[in-house]
C-alpha cells in the first residue's frame, strides 16, 4: 500500500474525520474502503471482526493498514470481553515492524492492556508496566500529547498505591511534555498533584494545584469534581467560611444534579462546614447526602457519611458516634480502603481512649500501610530501573555503532596513508620517516586527551547520575537518613566538579582566553597569584596538543598551590626564548620534602611535557618555597 493509503487511514482514525462513502472514495483501494466501512459506529463488533481479519489476510505483512486493523481487532475483542483474542492479536502487532505509522497503534494496544489490568485484574504493577510501554511508543511516534496522558496515568497509579513522592516526581516530569494543546489530562495532572499534597498534609500546595485544575479544565463535569476537592482542602485548613462559599454555588449548578455521587459529596461537605460554623442547618445537609448515597448504593459516599456522623455525634452522643464509626470501618474494609478505616479508628480512639482493640487495630493498620507503601515503592523503583537500563543499553548500542563507523573510517584512512606512503618513498624515505614519527607522537597525545574526555563523560553520566538516582530513592523513604543524604550529595558534587575540570580545552586564538579563565579560578584572598607575560605570547604558534599539555601543566601547578603549598604569594611567568616557550612558577610556601618522590599529578605533568619534546625542572627545598620550570618547543 502506498503512502497515500496511510494518510487516508490516519485521517479517518486519528483526526475523527467521518468515513467517506464508496461513491466518494475516488482513488481509495478496496482494502482501505473495507477498513473505513468497518469503523462506522453502527457496525457491531461481531460484524467488524470478520471484515478486519479479511483485511489482515489480504494485506502485505508491513502494510500500514495492517497495524490499524490489528489494533481495531484488539479493541473489538476487548469490548466482547474475549481477552485471550485481545492478547493474541496484540502479540501479532508487537512482532510487526516498528514503523512510525505502526507505533501509534502499538501505543494504543499497550494503553488498552494497562486499562485492562486496572479494571479487571487489580494488578497495578502490570498496569503501570503497560502504560509505560504506551508512553515509550507514543514518544517514538513523537505524539507528546498521548505520552503526556500516559505519564499522568502512571502518576495516578503510583498515588493510588501510596507512592506519593514517586507520583509527584512522575507528574512533575510530565509537565515538560505538555507545553501545548493543554487538554483535560493537563487539568487532571494538577488535580492529582492536589490529592498527593493533601495526603502529604501540605494543604496550601494542595489548594494551589486544585485551583490550577479548575482554571485549566475544559470539562464542566470535571470542574465540579475539582471544585469539590478544593472545598475539601479548605475544610482541612479549617477555613470553613471560605469552604461554604465554594459549596453554596456548586450546589446551585444544574449540572451537579445530574451526578448524584458528586451532589451527595458536595452536600456532605457543606453540612460539615456548617457544623463547624455551628449552623443549625448542618444536620439536614448531612442527612440528605446520606439519603442520596443510600439510594444509589454509593459505598464510598456512605463510608464518608458515617464518618461525618461519627464526628458530629462524638461530643453529644458518644454511643451513637461509635455505631456510625463502626459502620464506616465495616464499609472501608469491604472497599479495601485501609486509610478510611484508619481515619475512623483515630476518631474512635478519641471517643473511647481505653479501648485497647481500637489501638491495636490502628497500629496494625499503620504497620500494614507502611509495608504496602514500601513494597509499592520498590516495585515502581524496579520498573524505573528497568527503564533506565533500557536507555543505557540503547546508548551503548549507539556508542558501539559509532565505534564501528570510526573503525571503518580509521581503516579507510590507513589505506590512504599506505598508498601515500608508497608514493612518498619514491620522493625520499628520510622525509617520510620524519613525518610518520611526528604523526605517531600526535596520535599518542590525542589518545591521552581522548581518554581524559572519556573519563570526564563517564564520571558525569555514570557516577553522578547513579548517585543522584540513589539520593532520590532514599529521599522518598518515610524516615530518610540525613547523614547518608549529605554524604551522597557531597559525592555527587565532587563527580560534577571532576567532570568540569576535565572538560575539552579551547586552543588556537582562544587559548589565551582559556588560560585567563583557568587562572582566575584559583585567584582568592588566601594567596596572591601574580601572572606575567601571558599577553606577550603568540599562542597561535602552539599547535592543539601542545596547548592541551600547557593547560594541564598549569592546572596541576595551581592545584598543588591551593592544596599543598600554603603560600601567601606565587608567581607564574611566561616567556619566549628563541623557539622555546618557558613557563616558570615559584611561591613562598612550605616547599616539598626532598626525601619524597613527586606526586602522581606532577609525574603525569612531567611525562606530558617530555612527550612533546620539552623539559621539566623541579627545584624544591623544604621551607624555602617551590620553583618549577617547563620548557616546550614551538
Amino acid at each position: 500500500m502506498g503512502k497515500w493509503v496511510a494518510r487516508i487511514i490516519i485521517m479517518g482514525c486519528l483526526a475523527c474525520v467521518p468515513s467517506p462513502s464508496i461513491e466518494d472514495a475516488g482513488n481509495f483501494d478496496a482494502t482501505a474502503l473495507q477498513y473505513l466501512e468497518s469503523q462506522k459506529e453502527d457496525v457491531p463488533p461481531e460484524q467488524r471482526i470478520p471484515i478486519l481479519k479479511g483485511i489482515i489476510s489480504e494485506s502485505k505483512q508491513n502494510d500500514t493498514i495492517s497495524s490499524y486493523a490489528l489494533y481495531s481487532l484488539c479493541w473489538n475483542y476487548y469490548s466482547l470481553q474475549q481477552y485471550d483474542s485481545v492478547r493474541y492479536y496484540g502479540r501479532v502487532l508487537i512482532t510487526g515492524e516498528k514503523t512510525k505509522e505502526n507505533l501509534v497503534n502499538l501505543g494504543k494496544y499497550y494503553h488498552l492492556q494497562g486499562y485492562y489490568h486496572e479494571q479487571h485484574t487489580a494488578k497495578f504493577d502490570s498496569a503501570y508496566y503497560y502504560h509505560d510501554l504506551a508512553r515509550k511508543a507514543y514518544l517514538q511516534y513523537n505524539d507528546t500529547a498521548r505520552a503526556f496522558g500516559r505519564m499522568v496515568r502512571l502518576g495516578y497509579l503510583q498515588r493510588f498505591q501510596g507512592d506519593y513522592f514517586g507520583a509527584k516526581e512522575t507528574l512533575t516530569q510530565a509537565l515538560s511534555l505538555q507545553q501545548k494543546n493543554r487538554d483535560n489530562n493537563y487539568a487532571s495532572l494538577f488535580n492529582q498533584l492536589g490529592i498527593i499534597h493533601m495526603e502529604l498534609e501540605n494543604i496550601p500546595e494542595a489548594q494551589k494545584f486544585y485551583s490550577q485544575a479548575i482554571a485549566t479544565t475544559n470539562s464542566p463535569r470535571d470542574r465540579l469534581v475539582y471544585q469539590n476537592n478544593y472545598g475539601v482542602a479548605l475544610l482541612e485548613a479549617y477555613q470553613y467560611a471560605e469552604a461554604k462559599v465554594v459549596f453554596d454555588p456548586l450546589l446551585k449548578d444544574p449540572l451537579i444534579h445530574n451526578d448524584s455521587a458528586q451532589l451527595a459529596r458536595a452536600l456532605q461537605n457543606l453540612g460539615y462546614a456548617k457544623w463547624k460554623m455551628k449552623d443549625p442547618g448542618s444536620l439536614h445537609d448531612l442527612e440528605e447526602a446520606y439519603a442520596i448515597s443510600t439510594t444509589i448504593n454509593d459505598i464510598n459516599g456512605l463510608t464518608f457519611s458515617h464518618k461525618r456522623f461519627g464526628e458530629y455525634y462524638s461530643s453529644t452522643s458518644p454511643s451513637r458516634a461509635i455505631q456510625y464509626l463502626d459502620t464506616a470501618i465495616t464499609l472501608a474494609k469491604a472497599m479495601q480502603r485501609p486509610r478510611l478505616e484508619q481515619d475512623a479508628l483515630e476518631l474512635l480512639m478519641k471517643i473511647a481512649p481505653k479501648n485497647i482493640a481500637y489501638k491495636d487495630r490502628f497500629i496494625h493498620l499503620s504497620d500494614s500501610l507502611y509495608e504496602q507503601e514500601l513494597q509499592v515503592k520498590t516495585q515502581f523503583a524496579y520498573l524505573k530501573y528497568q527503564d533506565q537500563q533500557e536507555k543505557e543499553q540503547l546508548l551503548q548500542l549507539e556508542a558501539a555503532t559509532a565505534r564501528q563507523e570510526a573503525e571503518l573510517a580509521r581503516k579507510e584512512t590507513q589505506k590512504i596513508i599506505s598508498i601515500s606512503f608508497g608514493a612518498l618513498v619514491l620522493a625520499g624515505s628520510l622525509l617520510l620517516f620524519f613525518l610518520v614519527k611526528q604523526q605517531h607522537r600526535r596520535e599518542k597525545l590525542k589518545v591521552v586527551y581522548n581518554t581524559e574526555k572519556r573519563i570526564s563523560q563517564e564520571l558525569h553520566d555514570g557516577l553522578a547520575n547513579d548517585v543522584f538516582g540513589l539520593m532520590t530513592q532514599i529521599q522518598g523513604k518515610k524516615k530518610p537518613d540525613g547523614e547518608v543524604l549529605d554524604h551522597l550529595e557531597s559525592i555527587y558534587q565532587t563527580s560534577r566538579r571532576i567532570s568540569h575540570e576535565n572538560a575539552p580545552v579551547k586552543t588556537g586564538a582562544r587559548f589565551k582566553e582559556e588560560l585567563h579563565t583557568l587562572i582566575d579560578t584559583y585567584q582568592d584572598t588566601s594567596t596572591t597569584l601574580l601572572v606575567k607575560g601571558i599577553t606577550t605570547i603568540d599562542w597561535t604558534l602552539l599547535n592543539d596538543h601542545k596547548c592541551i599539555v600547557v593547560h594541564r601543566a598549569i592546572k596541576e601547578l595551581l592545584v598543588n598551590m591551593k592544596k599543598h603549598a600554603e603560600a601567601s604569594l606565587a608567581l607564574l611567568q611566561f616567556e619566549m626564548q628563541r623557539n622555546l616557550l618557558v613557563i616558570a612558577y615559584s611561591d613562598n610556601g612550605i616547599g616539598f620534602d626532598p626525601n619524597r618522590s613527586l606526586g602522581m599529578g606532577l609525574r603525569s605533568t612531567e611525562s606530558r611535557i617530555k612527550a612533546v619534546g620539552g623539559t621539566a625542572i623541579f627545584d624544591v627545598e623544604q621551607e624555602q618555597g617551590t620553583q618549577i620550570t617547563f620548557s616546550i618547543p614551538i
